[in-house]
């Protein structure tokens, strides 16, 4: 892998803000692409808007989500995720300052790879980054991205001659490898 991508959707700043500090303390150098809420998070998964530009916007290796955010919610985005074909090997940490018991299961009903509750403290915070970089980062194998349709817009679909199938051949000369 050339380089994890993270995508942290969460509407309050000084939660992303924190992160990002914990993340520079604990020695982890991941970027981490931050949307405020849920419709932005759909945009940039979908890549619509100024997100089209997948170069600049690539799809993430690993989604952390609040669960509590206005608007559309971070439970309806994981839902949303887990409908699209090209997203579903996506990992989706919840990280919630919610322990609640409903909340939880809610979450993994929903498809949540994980349900981490946020963490009170600066060490515990470290941790827990240490935590997630150990297993995530340098243990965890992530699913290959699906090529979405959405990539090959304006080519040519390959076609087959079976006729003869000592004779499988393309008859497109657009195909990407």
């Amino acid at each position: 892998m050339k380089e994890l991508r993270i995508v942290y959707v969460e509407d309050d700043e000084n939660d992303v803000m924190l992160l990002r500090h914990v993340l520079r303390k604990a020695g982890v150098n991941i970027p981490i692409q931050h949307l405020p809420d849920g419709e932005r998070a759909i945009e940039y998964l979908s890549g619509r808007g100024k997100y089209r530009d997948r170069d600049r916007f690539p799809l993430p290796h690993l989604i952390l989500m609040d669960i509590k955010m206005p608007g559309r919610d971070g439970l309806s985005v994981l839902k949303w995720i887990r409908s699209q074909p090209e997203l579903c090997g996506t990992v989706v940490i919840v990280f919630s300052s919610s322990d609640l018991d409903s909340d939880v299961r809610h979450a993994y009903e929903c498809g949540a790879n994980s349900y981490l509750v946020k963490p009170n403290g600066l060490e515990s915070q470290m941790s827990l980054v240490r935590a997630l970089q150990s297993f995530w980062v340098e243990h965890n194998q992530f699913a290959p991205p699906r090529r979405s349709s959405r990539d090959h817009v304006g080519e040519k679909a390959p076609s087959f001659n079976i006729q003869h199938p000592e004779k499988l051949q393309t008859t497109s000369s657009s195909i990407k490898a």
